[in-house]
């Protein structure tokens, strides 16, 4: 009796075993099978970003997307990231060709693209280096991904940077911040100031004379200062008058006059003065905070204390 229990028990277990082996070889052919179903515009996240050219939902992409879905993963550990060149032409100057950025999840067949598109570095007359292309790095093991050149999204549009960095956060992009490059009000700076060695550094022209001249972003500055105009270059920090505790913003921008640079006084958090004046001749600021410029052929000088 007890000798019939035990093989009773024996094939029981086998066949319980067997229902259960069965059951997940039938759950992970149903999981092959969904993981090879096409991919279609449903499964793209954005098909388009505002004010931007590139529809990544089109037929073109989603034929790419179905064609590199079942490439080995060399991105953020199990995805898949491609560089799309994309041609960009906006009614205004020469076409161009830039790269745009998506990750495939092969999991999910999800589709995520990356709002900015990154071209040539370009020379003093915004004429792309033919030799400097543009520049993307990213690797298996890290969900960072980092740009260099020039970069053409609508609202975050910039000239020549180098190491724009992104991370992949399951479904998007986030820009990291270089905080690095917020200035503080005391740090060095060698005067006088010079707008057109300023203009030189944005485009990164004189890395030697430029190494002490810490850039910031206007977006960045407008953090700190809710009178900064996020459209405005990249601006400069003069360091603070320490009788009066004023300092000067300076952030060069382009109008129908040309080339022009934004003066703003500053005292603590407060805008208490602002100046413009055009940057088509060069301009400086020196020590004491005298301003020296052009209106049309006549030299001027002023005190900005």
């Amino acid at each position: 009796m007890k000798f019939i229990k035990i093989i009773l028990t024996l094939y029981l277990s086998c066949f319980i075993s067997s229902c259960t082996y069965s059951q997940d070889m039938r759950q992970n052919k149903e999981s092959l099978i969904n993981n090879t179903k096409n991919i279609t515009q449903d499964d793209v996240f954005q098909c388009r970003f505002d004010h931007e050219y590139i529809n990544f939902c089109s037929n073109k992409h989603i034929e790419l997307y179905n064609k590199k879905i079942k490439s080995t993963p060399n991105f953020a550990n199990d995805k898949i990231l491609l560089v799309i060149d994309a041609r960009r032409d906006i009614g205004k100057g020469l076409p161009r060709v830039v790269k745009s950025i998506v990750v495939l999840d092969p999991k999910t067949n999800k589709v995520f693209s990356l709002i900015q598109t990154v071209g040539h570095f370009v020379d003093n007359r915004l004429e792309e280096i033919e030799e400097e292309s543009a520049q993307i790095k990213f690797s298996k093991n890290d969900n960072k991904l980092c740009l260099s050149g020039t970069t053409y999204s609508y609202k975050d549009n910039n000239i020549n940077v180098e190491n724009e960095c992104y991370r992949f956060n399951i479904k998007s992009f986030e820009k990291i911040s270089k905080n690095k490059l917020f200035l503080k009000n005391n740090e060095p700076f060698v005067f006088p100031y010079d707008s057109t060695l300023h203009k030189q550094c944005i485009l990164n022209f004189d890395k030697q004379k430029c190494s002490k001249i810490k850039l910031i972003s206007s977006k960045n500055l407008l953090k700190k200062y809710d009178f900064i105009n996020p459209q405005d270059g990249d601006s400069l920090i003069l360091p603070k008058n320490e009788k009066t505790g004023i300092f000067l913003i300076l952030s060069p921008f382009e109008d129908e006059t040309g080339d022009s640079l934004r003066i703003m006084k500053v005292k603590g958090q407060e805008l208490i003065g602002e100046k413009f004046i055009s940057t088509k001749q060069k301009a400086t600021i020196d020590k004491d905070y005298n301003l020296e410029y052009f209106e049309g052929k006549q030299k001027r000088a002023i005190s900005l204390k």
